[in-house]
């Protein structure tokens, strides 16, 4: 009879350790227990991808082994822990404790995915926040959810990220503030960030985000409660190629953007809630003071919000946009037809222009087409012009008009 031969175990620790890596993290651990020469290989595998929907005492005990008895010396490449949902004062110390470790070998990239409705919720404060130690390795960095997040601001306590992803429920207003002026090589940075405790008459929330190196930017802010509260929004980007801007309340928004600015995607504005409990009207200039802090870009989408704003905005004249030579104008109301000849206007060089009309929109009552007193410029240059949804409007004497001037001129 021919003896079994056992050809996983004579492979490489190297490679066994790779294919460790891309096991589910119940069955990574499991082969700790197959052999003696598989009993210290977890304490050397480049990437630990760690799932758990309620971590059991034997899941954090398992973990607390693997960490405490993980070598300084062996590096790791990728730390993903996921929990779906924990009693959060009996593991926070645990994940810190586990995120300290990964640091502390080196790690590249970190992915930390945290319940935001945890069992037995407390209030957010530093006691119970995430904690993510200064990193020299670090590259990248998502976090989503948890109780909150406490970093270090200080320059040179995390000199090579460039990635950094934050999903935030109720953040620290001074990590808003100060932690992404603090990271000279950051390339990518998303936030995503909901508040609902909000003290009325708070005008002090602000975030900042000085960053030399940033390339692209996807900002979303969003609250609960709508007191009149305000939002100050400062980016001073000069190697900024990629903006994405999204709120339902209409932050005021200072831009520094340079000349390397490529697209914008504005979805910013006052929604429906923020509407009737805030009560400002002069707001909406804001929305021009931000096209303003943009007007290097070359190609621009201009979603509902942002063109419902535009368009109240309608006494204040647009920035001149000399590099803009695509413009989308997505999903608008029906005054947002009322931006096509303030572009025109305002866009010299403008190309193509791409103009959506909202499925429910079934007349154009109450708009009608103002030509603009003189013959801009970029209908010189203007090679394509395209309308979706026309056929709900394309009857309407104004409609007809808009057409004809654009194509006679």
């Amino acid at each position: 009879m021919r003896k079994h031969v056992d050809i996983i175990s004579t492979l490489p620790d190297d490679l066994l350790c790779c294919i460790i890596s891309l096991l589910p993290s119940k069955d990574a651990i499991g082969t700790s227990i197959l052999s003696k020469r598989w009993k210290n290989l977890m304490d050397f595998v480049p990437v630990l991808n760690l799932t758990c929907r309620i971590p059991t005492p034997g899941f954090i005990n398992t973990l607390d082994k693997l960490f405490s008895s993980t070598s300084s010396s062996s590096n790791l490449q990728k730390l993903r822990l996921q929990i779906s949902g924990c009693h959060w004062y009996i593991v926070l110390n645990h994940v810190n404790s586990w995120i300290r470790s990964a640091i502390n070998r080196n790690v590249a990239e970190l992915d930390v995915c945290l319940p935001d409705d945890v069992f037995n919720t407390v209030e957010n404060d530093e006691e119970f926040a995430l904690r993510v130690v200064p990193s020299d390795s670090l590259q990248t960095l998502k976090v989503r959810g948890g109780l909150g997040l406490r970093m270090p601001y200080t320059i040179g306590s995390f000199k090579n990220l460039k990635t950094f992803w934050l999903w935030i429920y109720d953040p620290d207003k001074e990590l808003l503030a100060k932690l992404f002026c603090s990271l000279p090589q950051l390339e990518t940075l998303f936030i995503d960030a909901y508040f609902s405790k909000i003290v009325k008459g708070d005008t002090n929330m602000c975030i900042n985000i000085i960053a030399p190196a940033l390339k692209w930017l996807n900002l979303s802010i969003d609250q609960e409660d709508y007191y009149d509260v305000d939002l100050k929004v400062l980016i001073d980007t000069p190697m900024l190629e990629d903006i994405i801007l999204e709120d339902g309340y209409l932050a005021a928004y200072l831009v520094m953007s340079g000349p390397s600015l490529v697209t914008a995607t504005l979805d910013v504005g006052m929604d429906y809630y923020h509407l009737i409990n805030t009560h400002r009207d002069n707001r909406y200039v804001r929305a021009v003071e931000l096209l303003r802090g943009l007007s290097n870009v070359k190609s621009l989408e201009i979603n509902y919000s942002a063109s419902a704003a535009l368009d109240r905005a309608f006494q204040d004249r647009l920035p001149i946009l000399n590099n803009l030579t695509c413009l989308n104008l997505d999903d608008l109301p029906l005054t947002g037809l009322s931006l096509i000849p303030r572009f025109l206007e305002s866009a010299p060089n403008l190309k193509e222009i791409a103009v959506t009309i909202q499925p429910q929109v079934k007349s154009i009552m109450g708009w009608s087409w103002k030509s603009p007193t003189a013959l801009p410029t970029s209908l010189l240059h203007l090679e394509e012009i395209e309308i979706q949804g026309a056929k709900i409007i394309e009857s309407d004497p104004s409609f007809s008009v808009m057409v004809n001037y654009i194509g006679r001129s």
